[in-house]
């Protein structure tokens, strides 16, 4: 058995509790599996280069797909870290898969059921952060000018910089503008 099928092997029989959900196997390829229900499907992946063991849900009548991360995030925020693996060889495979079936399994069972309340939150929770980390990739340039400029004193470029990155900024750099802003306003008014 090459290393393609027993990925296959170990996810078909630890994802195999997902048939209490009305999911089935409905396509195996050499490094993905997916389970499909009526109206949610599961994708469980090996990354080709990264060797990361991925899950994704599908949520056909909403046509929209969540990373196991984004599902975690709203509803097992202290679980994130427990479902993410790399497989360095077989075992670790294995073992990550396993574990991730676990973390599946006993983190995620509305999410399986379609619960309304539950994918409202998720929703929620996934356009805000889907939101945060496109802006900060829109603004990743400019906001490492910022940051380059803060480190060497050079406020007034620091400052414009993060003003033209703002919608990219996390909290701490939107007080650490404020801080600039305010010591720059004073340096002004001193001078007068």
């Amino acid at each position: 058995m090459n290393s393609q099928s027993k990925f296959i092997h170990a996810v078909s029989s630890e994802f195999g509790f997902l048939a209490e959900y009305g999911l089935q196997p409905a396509r195996q390829l050499p490094e993905f599996v997916e389970f499909k229900g009526r109206d949610v499907s599961l994708h469980i992946w090996l990354g080709h280069n990264s060797n990361r063991i991925g899950v994704e849900f599908v949520f056909h009548a909403a046509e929209e797909i969540y990373t196991l991360h984004e599902v975690l995030e709203t509803v097992a925020p202290d679980s994130v870290l427990l479902a993410r693996f790399i497989a360095v060889d077989e075992q670790s495979m294995k073992r990550g898969v396993a574990a991730v079936a676990f973390v599946v399994a006993s983190k995620c069972q509305r999410v399986l059921t379609c619960d309304s309340k539950t994918l409202g939150l998720l929703r929620e929770s996934a356009k805000s952060e889907r939101h945060s980390y496109t802006s900060t990739a829109q603004h990743g340039p400019t906001i490492v000018q910022g940051d380059r400029a803060w480190e060497r004193k050079d406020l007034e470029r620091a400052i414009e910089a993060y003003l033209a990155a703002y919608d990219g900024l996390d909290r701490v750099r939107r007080a650490r503008l404020a801080y600039m802003q305010r010591l720059h306003i004073s340096a002004a008014q001193s001078k007068r």
